[in-house]
């Protein structure tokens, strides 16, 4: 559908070392940012326990917990798709079909599902739980506090450190959640430049090449502007 550059390999998800200590592992969540807002240059990346995967480069904005729109963009840097969360509602937009699936957030795991492509499977529990990606164990509290369990690790150290969580859904399947390509800024706060989701299905990541940890995005970011697309809804 939106998806482009899809190939046959079978991926390999890569086991997770020795965490670290409970004190270091608390001391190193507490160093790390509070992204409100994020406007990025990245690339996506996904792998499938089928064998299809794939890489796309995308513009990404978000307003954690309730904003997100992605735009994926072709090799000449026009945009081939776009999803958008916002105010409970999101839109999926085909630039190729002039075509748009709109519905409740809510709904969107079972749209991708039903869809049954490959990159859509995998992405289910991506855009289901992307506050997730950049949060802080305090703001994971405030967003998911009834709905899951998480456990908060760190592994290495400097160079080498991931932070992990591993959520605990209530269905008992497990996911994780990994930071990492740590950047110090300049107040001693780690950003995470790549996050990654693995999930019983595959593995999505995000790369982000140029990024603004902006106050406030543009007025417009967040509303559905797109012209002369056909309207499909999702009830």
């Amino acid at each position: 559908m939106l998806f482009l550059f899809t190939a046959c390999s079978r991926p390999e998800i890569k086991s997770v070392s020795r965490p670290n200590d409970a004190v270091f592992s608390r001391q190193v969540w507490q160093r790390l940012v509070k992204v409100k807002s994020l406007k990025a240059d990245a690339v996506l990346s996904w792998k499938a326990v089928t064998g299809d995967h794939g890489k796309y480069r995308v513009r990404l904005f978000l307003e954690s917990p309730e904003k997100l729109k992605i735009q994926w963009l072709t090799p000449w840097g026009s945009v081939a798709g776009q999803l958008l969360i916002a105010d409970q509602q999101f839109w999926l937009s085909d630039s190729r079909k002039h075509q748009t699936w709109h519905g409740q957030s809510a709904d969107i795991e079972k749209l991708l599902s039903e869809r049954g492509e490959p990159f859509q499977i995998v992405a289910t529990r991506f855009f289901k739980f992307w506050p997730l990606l950049f949060s802080s164990p305090e703001v994971d509290t405030e967003n998911f506090l009834e709905d899951i369990f998480i456990e908060y690790l760190s592994v290495g150290s400097k160079d080498s450190l991931t932070l992990t969580k591993t959520v605990f859904l209530p269905a008992g399947e497990e996911m994780q959640i990994r930071l990492f390509e740590m950047k110090e800024l300049n107040d001693k706060q780690i950003m995470p430049e790549a996050v990654e989701i693995l999930s019983r299905s595959g593995q999505v990541g995000i790369t982000l090449r140029r990024y603004s940890l902006a106050s406030t995005l543009a007025s417009g970011t967040f509303i559905y502007s797109l012209k002369n697309f056909s309207f499909n809804e999702y009830l």
